[in-house]
């Protein structure tokens, strides 16, 4: 099921590139961030290198335009969550097994190693969809938030960028990484919620 919708994204996104450019990769790499990976770049990344491949695009402005356009999602998601993240989770977070004991942890993370988290978590599957709404909750300073994000966005996206220039017309080598990536994905989710719940029911907040 997903691997049919990650080829189903990844084919319209391949379309809207073909037909607009660059500002269709800058769009799509704006909505892979502020829709939280519903548009993902593992899947746009890898179609704008096939394009590379074709001659179509160049490297440094596909690099560019897609690490700008994260980093304009990602803002968006910063703002957002900077100016409502904390009230709502304050007010809603006890369904989701949040705690203002949590926020208060997470605030002090975030005060003395607020670059590492930002950097790893956006070298991370998953982790990095999410990354700029603890940091907007916090309030984390928006220069520093804005370094951290680029220089944890450029190697990702060269690692897929460099997938698909590689693959070429041969689209059936990337549907293993698909395959894979779909596994990997589920039980990284489903890892987590058992986690998570686990230790709210044993009185262990997740900042601990």
């Amino acid at each position: 099921m997903l691997t049919n919708l990650i080829q189903f994204v990844g084919s319209r996104s391949l379309e809207i590139m073909e037909r607009i450019g660059y500002w269709g990769l800058f769009l799509l790499s704006i909505l892979d961030r502020v829709l939280l990976s519903l548009v993902p770049s593992e899947v746009i990344l890898p179609f704008a290198g096939f394009l590379i491949g074709e001659g179509r695009f160049s490297w440094l402005p596909v690099l560019l335009w897609v690490t700008v356009g994260n980093l304009g999602g990602d803002l968006v998601v910063y703002w957002i969550s900077a100016k409502g993240g904390r009230w709502l989770l304050e007010k809603y977070g006890k369904y989701f097994f949040i705690t203002k004991h949590d926020l208060d942890h997470t605030d002090k993370l975030f005060a003395k190693h607020g670059g590492k988290l930002v950097i790893i978590g956006r070298l991370l599957p998953i982790v990095r969809t999410f990354v700029a709404i603890p940091a907007g909750i916090v309030r984390m300073p928006l220069t520093r938030f804005i370094w951290y994000t680029v220089i944890g966005s450029l190697p990702y996206n060269v690692l897929w960028i460099y997938i698909g220039y590689k693959s070429g017309q041969n689209w059936e080598a990337l549907k293993p990484i698909f395959d894979k990536a779909e596994w990997f994905i589920g039980g990284a989710l489903l890892i987590a919620i058992v986690w998570y719940i686990y230790r709210h029911i044993n009185k262990k907040h997740v900042t601990h």
